[in-house]
């Protein structure tokens, strides 16, 4: 196996073997080539607390360095090419980088990065990375991918982590799915909170709404207003929005996602107000009440399109 110089003064050999199966956020298919790097004990030291620890000659791979002044180390299930990366980031050689176009190596180098402990990177990093992501931003805001959470949160790019996980709280459909990335789980519990919370505020609109239909003041004559109530609780069942139909206290909602629950707000019919005529036949009465059943659905989405709006990033990160 060819040995690829990053330091020529190198003094440890680093083969990196990448993993048999590929974790889930991999979509695209990878390298299955293991790749050696010739690097430097110091500089890994200084940029990486996992070789920090490592390297310590207190542990064996340290204590054989500092008796030899050489170092052959294995780091298996790996993504040697991503790996590659992560080096010349370490080691300054920012014109060997290459361009970082894909999701699956944005999230692969941000899990290194997290794993590596390779803190003193992510600044230098973050202006690199950003203008690789300005070509994808349109795409981003609108899709609900994990990955994207971890990138925003490496790059500590507030605007991206906002804009990322309000478009995953308004479209899952269950519990957030991390794909086992390294996102914090207060960052976790709050996507999955701010969902919940903001399908448990349009039913309670909801069933306040009905609430007011079934015992406030008749809108129309009794039949019209009967049969608009009627009309509308079997809308909202065959939608799958009733709110009677949810348990106090459920705070799921398997199935439904925020976007989802709106949309079925959009597509609730304001039947044609009728009543009977002087002979006793059913008939349209003009539609005198359709703005009183029609406003407050309109209103209701207009409130609730806004929400949740994403996390802000500088709640859950310190530093």
């Amino acid at each position: 196996m060819r040995e690829e110089v990053i330091d020529r003064k190198g003094d440890i050999v680093i083969t990196v073997i990448p993993p048999a199966i590929p974790p889930l956020y991999i979509l695209e298919p990878t390298t299955t080539n293991p790749r050696c790097f010739k690097v430097s004990s110091k500089t890994l030291t200084l940029g990486s607390k996992y070789f920090q620890t490592m390297l310590n000659p207190r542990w064996s791979e340290g204590n054989e360095l500092r008796e030899t002044g050489t170092l052959k180390l294995w780091l298996h299930d790996t993504g040697p090419d991503t790996f590659a990366i992560l080096l010349n980031l370490l080691h300054s050689r920012f014109r060997h980088i290459g361009t970082l176009s894909t999701i699956d190596q944005l999230t692969t180098l941000a899990v290194q990065v997290d794993y590596f402990q390779c803190d003193t990177i992510s600044a230098a990093l973050s202006q690199r990375l950003i203008q690789c992501l300005d070509q994808s931003r349109t795409t981003v805001v609108t899709t609900a991918d994990a990955r994207w959470v971890l990138v925003a949160w490496m790059l500590a790019d507030s605007k991206l982590f906002s804009k990322v996980t309000r478009a995953i709280q308004r479209q899952i459909q269950g519990e957030f799915d991390s794909l086992r990335l390294p996102i914090p789980p207060t960052v976790q519990a709050a996507i999955n909170k701010g969902r919940s919370n903001a399908i448990a505020d349009i039913l309670s609109a909801l069933s306040a709404r009905l609430q007011r239909l079934q015992s406030g003041p008749i809108l129309c004559g009794f039949m019209c207003h009967s049969f608009k109530l009627g009309a509308f609780i079997r809308q909202l069942t065959d939608a799958g929005i009733y709110p009677g139909d949810f348990a106090p206290g459920e705070d799921q909602y398997d199935g439904l996602s925020v976007d989802g629950v709106l949309d079925a707000l959009g597509q609730i019919k304001d039947y044609t107000c009728v009543g009977r005529d002087e002979r006793g036949r059913l008939t349209s009465l003009g539609g005198r009440c359709s703005g009183s059943w029609g406003s407050g659905l309109s209103e209701l989405q207009s409130v609730h399109t806004g929400r949740p709006g994403g996390l802000v990033l500088k709640k859950y990160r310190t530093s």
